[in-house]
């Protein structure tokens, strides 16, 4: 049921244009402006459902989270970056907490499953329409809301009815039987049974009440990396587990084939589109991973956020991190990663089956906070106060001989004389490090070479790895990007008009960056830009949009107090901004496109609100008309504005560009 690597996928000829009658305006433009890739941000969740459907949660695999997609290649987009796709747990939607390798059964299409053929009606259209009517989010006030919890639990008991059809079926459906087997025997081919061990979390979960495993029995705590002399007794406790709870692991199997060939279904449909789909690859792991990895992680230490100009307390995430010792077969030294040819050890293998399986179901990846994968801020794990832990941590290959954390020293791969000479400089910094050799570039390097080398054996460039660089951009990981010519994110309303210098700065962009207003952390541009008028930083924000996009320097001072005056003018500037950049990759968050308001995620927070905004049911007609009083992003609008600020004398094809975009508004 799985897709294998899809090829670049085809620009849309003018034959389609009735059925995209804004694309092939937009796709010149995007072409004269030199953007190679216009994507749209959005997380399943966030999707839209049609109103026979709706559970409580979104998912592209819907009829309206298609409808969607196909809404969003009319307007011009080139691909979709979606977030993590993993199960999440019931208290925490949060998908950046979510498994490493399966996906949320909340995705789910239980309409598809009572309804396509190729499922063979395994879910009965009754329930789905007695879980429609019951979901608060279904009522007419608030179709298209969210809600988590009764999402959570309508999937649970549709999916179980399922099930129970499909275990009574074989000899009724023997190729849907056939599929199921297939590809649950593909997943163990993998190399990593991550399907096994996850089931088998869930099985404990359920025992256990809790899927918080540090409440277990020792021996389920550590059962996939027993300690010395418990490996009998651990691998009869899985052995009794398979046979005990049989039915309840082939459940989880059963859920998972569904949730991914509805994947594959998808892919198929974009790449018809003319959609690349961009996942996810978050930098943490959760309580699953961290369960059942336990052995590929180094003790004592956990990941964070190392303060930074727009978190200047840092953020102690709780996250494991790989053990550099653990990274090849044979390494047990601080030259661990000195042979490329090197064994791979059980962190990289894991490493790269993650890889792998993003790359059968993806066609690029977005690297989640990237230095966590080049030199991972981390902190004691024994602290009792974690945010003082952080504050006071360090880069785990870039410290060598640091008093409070001696036990580094054995990773450092930059040397004592490379890092700052000013004593003042924070460890944090990104010139904390100001020094590298070549083979030190490629021993930090070890896990973004991976991500580089599978996607070239799989197909796709290194263009199509998106770098989430934010705040932070230690010198190591400038020195990995440029290694492999990665751009990073520019995130332009962080940016410091009165430093010319900024790296938020469109003018400061190189073309293998992604440039964007905002991202799911991030105020959307519609709010934020009144937020500005009120604290009077509009006026500095309208003077550097009209240095950006006016040519004429008489005519700026005019079109800054045009911008001052209209807030939604000023707005469409932002997104005029990042086409006229040298960026050739432009990123804009859902949110932003309509002209919402409310905030996707508070970043550090675990609430019922954080991670719940969707797309409104009705966002075409809502979309029209905020077009129409300039509330919500025109592309082509954006796009005149960009052609002019960068073709202040147009040839007669750019004036004639120019007029069908104004043209296409209509």
């Amino acid at each position: 049921m799985l897709v294998t690597k899809s090829q670049r996928l085809p620009v849309l000829k003018p034959e389609h244009k009735t059925y995209c009658p804004v694309q092939l305006e937009v796709q010149e433009a995007l072409t004269v402006l030199g953007t190679d890739r216009l994507v749209l941000a959005i997380h399943d969740q966030s999707f839209p459902s049609a109103s026979d459907e709706e559970i409580g949660r979104g998912s592209a695999y819907t009829e309206g989270g298609t409808k969607f997609i196909h809404f969003v290649r009319s307007l011009g987009f080139t691909g979709i970056q979606f977030g993590p796709q993993g199960k999440t747990s019931l208290g925490n939607p949060s998908p950046y907490d979510g498994t490493l390798f399966s996906k949320s059964e909340l995705s789910i299409s239980l309409k598809a499953l009572s309804e396509n053929s190729e499922w063979c009606g395994l879910l009965d259209k009754a329930t789905v329409a007695e879980l429609v009517s019951q979901c608060p989010a279904s009522q007419p006030e608030s179709l298209g809301s969210f809600n988590y919890k009764y999402a959570w639990n309508a999937q649970q008991t549709a999916l179980r009815k399922a099930f129970k059809k499909f275990m009574n079926s074989e000899r009724e459906v023997p190729q849907l039987w056939d599929s199921f087997n297939e590809w649950t025997e593909l997943q163990r081919s993998l190399g990593e049974d991550w399907l096994f061990r996850d089931a088998i979390f869930e099985v404990l979960t359920i025992e256990y009440q809790t899927d918080d495993w540090r409440l277990w029995s020792e021996l389920d705590q550590r059962l996939f990396s027993p300690r010395t002399g418990d490996e009998t007794e651990s691998m009869q406790r899985i052995s009794d587990l398979r046979e005990k709870c049989g039915h309840e692991i082939r459940f989880y199997f059963f859920c998972q084939f569904v949730v991914h060939s509805q994947h594959a279904a998808l892919q198929k449909f974009a790449a018809d589109l003319g959609l690349r789909l961009y996942g996810d690859l978050q930098i943490g792991y959760s309580s699953c991973d961290t369960w059942s990895c336990a052995n590929l992680f180094l003790p004592g230490y956990l990941m964070g956020a190392p303060p930074s100009r727009t978190n200047p307390d840092g953020q102690p995430w709780g996250f494991p991190v790989l053990d550099p010792r653990k990274y090849y077969a044979k390494s047990n030294s601080p030259e661990y990663a000195a042979d490329e040819h090197a064994e791979p050890g059980p962190a990289l293998a894991q490493f790269k089956s993650r890889i792998q399986k993003m790359l059968v179901e993806f066609d690029g990846i977005r690297l989640d906070h990237p230095h966590g994968l080049v030199c991972p801020w981390v902190y004691n794990s024994d602290d009792p106060n974690p945010l003082n832990a952080v504050q006071s941590g360090a880069r785990l290959f870039s410290s060598p001989g640091l008093a409070d954390h001696p036990t580094l020293t054995e990773f450092a791969i930059a040397e004592v004389d490379q890092l700052n000479p000013n004593q003042e400089t924070a460890r944090y910094a990104d010139n904390w490090v100001v020094d590298l050799r070549e083979d030190q570039v490629a021993r930090f390097s070890v896990l973004i070479d991976l991500v580089i080398n599978v996607m070239e054996k799989q197909g796709s460039p290194a263009s199509d790895v998106v770098c989430e660089v934010l705040s932070t951009c230690p010198y190591p990981l400038k020195k990995v990007m440029e290694r492999h010519s990665l751009g990073r994110f520019r995130v332009t309303q962080k940016a410091n008009t009165a430093n010319a210098a900024d790296g938020y700065r469109s003018e400061n962009a190189d073309p293998f960056d992604w440039i964007m207003v905002g991202n799911h952390d991030t105020k959307p541009a519609w709010r934020i830009v009144n937020e500005w008028k009120d604290s009077g930083e509009i006026e500095s924000r309208a003077a550097y949009l009209s240095e950006r996009l006016e040519p004429k320097v008489e005519s700026r001072q005019q079109f800054a107090a045009s911008l001052v005056n209209d807030p939604k003018l000023l707005c469409e500037a932002m997104f005029a901004d990042l086409f006229a950049s040298p960026a050739r990759n432009v990123s804009i968050f859902f949110p932003d496109l309509l002209g919402m308001k409310d905030v996707y995620n508070e970043p550090g927070t675990v609430s019922d609100t954080n991670w719940s905004l969707r797309v409104p049911h009705n966002y075409e007609s809502l979309y029209v008309d905020r077009l129409a009083s300039g509330e919500a992003v025109s592309i082509p609008r954006a796009l005149v504005m960009a052609l002019h600020a960068r073709f202040p004398d147009p040839s007669a094809e750019i004036v004639d560009l120019i007029d069908r975009l104004k043209q296409s508004e209509v």
